[in-house]
């Protein structure tokens, strides 16, 4: 796998759930941040960042040991 798409996954799988709480406070009419309602998908944000740094990180060591 090459670094730009393992940096083109990392960054989808980072802003996956910023894209859903756009989406859903379009759909449901409420505020991004509100908690209550589609704010919830933002503390995904805590998972998603990690998950995405680390894919990344383990492409690029993956890359580095192929060589």
């Amino acid at each position: 796998m090459s670094i730009k798409k393992s940096f083109l996954i990392s960054s989808l799988i980072i802003a996956s759930p910023v894209l859903a709480a756009f989406l859903s406070s379009i759909f449901s009419g409420g505020h991004i941040f509100d908690e209550n309602s589609s704010g919830v998908y933002l503390w995904l944000l805590f998972l998603s960042i990690p998950a995405g740094v680390l894919f990344f990180i383990i492409a690029v060591i993956i890359r580095v040991i192929r060589r």
